[in-house]
């Protein structure tokens, strides 16, 4: 018998109510107006021909993660003619316990997730984060995530400042001898500032990975062991999240949860630009 994979992607569009319009009311028949145009680069951008997800779609995608073994009965009553009736607000888990560090339990699994902390630090390729992405058996579950969200104009060249600033203290060894890498870093910071003065925007992004396994020390530390070789083989810095581990699990959900809207004043004051 052979094996397959159930794979499914979903883009979440966030705005801020308050810069919308006055009301909730109001800003919801905006963001009506602008989904046409979000379809449309979607599917420029190689999506096919996505469609709008339903409260109903969402709440099967969050139970199912709660307990992927779920998705098979869902399966079968769709197959029945007994289509999921959920709303996403009725989708809670049955119990959730992030009591312990780095792992939390629910519906009768267990899930981890890792973070990125810096991005590769070589050419990012279209190949390069295949394994972030494509199924992987050894999981009962994996969810990848990906955000993306605006930098300020102003922001971005203090940044691009920063960045070239930084670089060219560390061209120059303790014997004053040439740190090419740091002069080519330097070099692209250069080339940073020029592109947003000629029109160009800088877009920050962070990673996240979810796996669920089963609650066994064995299943634990296999899944463990996985999750680092997938991001081992990407070159990408990263950490597991040891605490809050609910908040992690739910913000690779499609449900519009931004990290960022959530770092602490200390995480502001310590993010690292270089």
């Amino acid at each position: 018998s052979g094996t397959y994979a159930d794979v499914e992607v979903f883009a979440s569009v966030v705005w801020n109510v308050n810069e919308l319009a006055d009301d909730v009311e109001e800003a919801a028949a905006d963001i009506a107006a602008k989904l046409p145009y979000h379809r449309e680069g979607l599917a420029e951008a190689g999506a096919g021909s996505p469609v709008v997800a339903t409260s109903s779609e969402l709440a099967r995608a969050v139970r199912v993660a709660y307990r992927p073994e779920r998705a098979r009965e869902y399966g079968s009553d769709e197959l029945a003619g007994n289509p999921f009736h959920l709303r996403v607000t009725q989708a809670g888990p049955d119990e959730f316990d992030d009591s312990a560090r780095r792992i939390c339990y629910h519906d009768g699994v267990a899930s981890i997730t890792a973070m990125m902390v810096a991005p590769p630090q070589a050419l990012i390729t279209e190949d390069l984060m295949n394994r972030l992405f494509q199924p992987n058996g050894k999981f009962l579950r994996k969810r990848a995530a990906v955000f993306y969200g605006p930098v300020d104009p102003g922001k971005a060249f203090k940044l691009a400042k920063k960045m070239r600033g930084n670089a060219k203290r560390n061209s120059s060894g303790i014997r004053g001898e040439d740190n090419e890498i740091e002069k080519r870093r330097e070099q692209l910071a250069q080339k940073t500032e020029v592109d947003l003065m000629t029109g160009a925007a800088m877009t920050a992004f962070a990673i996240e990975v979810t796996v669920t396994f089963d609650p066994t020390k064995r299943g634990t530390n296999n899944a463990i062991g996985e999750l680092k070789q997938i991001f081992n083989g990407t070159n990408i810095s990263y950490r597991f999240i040891e605490t809050d581990t609910s908040a992690a699990f739910h913000s690779t959900l499609p449900l519009g949860v931004l990290p960022w809207e959530y770092a602490t004043a200390m995480q502001t004051v310590t993010d690292r630009t270089e």
